[in-house]
C-alpha cells in the first residue's frame, strides 16, 4: 500500500511544489515586463510628428469645367480633404482609391454613395489623368 501511495503522490505535485513554482514565475517575467513597460512609457512620451504629405499629392485642384461630374467631385472629395491633383496617378489606378475613400466615408457617419456617384467621380478622375 505505501507503494501505492509514493506512485500517488508523485503524479500529483504536492502544494508546497506548486508554491515553489508560482513563486519563481514572477522573477523571470520581471525583465519583460519591464522591457514592455519601457517600450509603453517611451511610445506615450515622445511628440508627435505632423504628418508629412507630399506636396504633389495633395495639390488643391478646383474642379474644372461644370459638368456633373466635376462637381460631384468637388462636393464629395472636398468634404474631407483638399482635392486631390487627378495626373497624381494612372486613370486605371483611381479606381481602388474611390473604393477606399468610400470605406472613409462610411466610417466617418456619412452616408453611402450611389454606384453612379461613386462611377462619376472616378470617370473625372480617369478623364482627367489622361488629359
Amino acid at each position: 500500500m505505501k507503494h501505492m501511495r509514493r506512485k500517488s503522490r508523485s503524479v500529483a505535485p504536492s502544494w508546497k511544489t506548486l508554491v515553489r513554482r508560482t513563486s519563481r514565475t514572477p522573477l523571470n517575467l520581471w525583465p519583460a515586463t519591464l522591457c514592455v513597460l519601457l517600450l509603453l512609457w517611451g511610445g506615450f512620451c515622445s511628440e508627435a510628428s505632423p504628418r508629412q504629405t507630399e506636396p504633389e499629392s495633395m495639390v488643391s485642384v478646383s474642379a474644372s469645367g461644370d459638368s456633373p461630374e466635376a462637381r460631384q467631385f468637388q462636393r464629395v472629395c472636398s468634404a474631407c480633404h483638399a482635392l486631390p491633383d487627378p495626373h497624381q496617378k494612372s486613370p486605371e489606378n483611381w479606381g481602388p482609391v474611390i473604393l477606399r475613400m468610400e470605406g472613409h466615408r462610411r466610417n466617418k457617419g456619412f452616408d453611402p454613395l450611389s454606384r453612379s456617384e461613386l462611377r462619376q467621380i472616378r470617370d473625372y478622375l480617369m478623364e482627367r489623368s489622361k488629359q
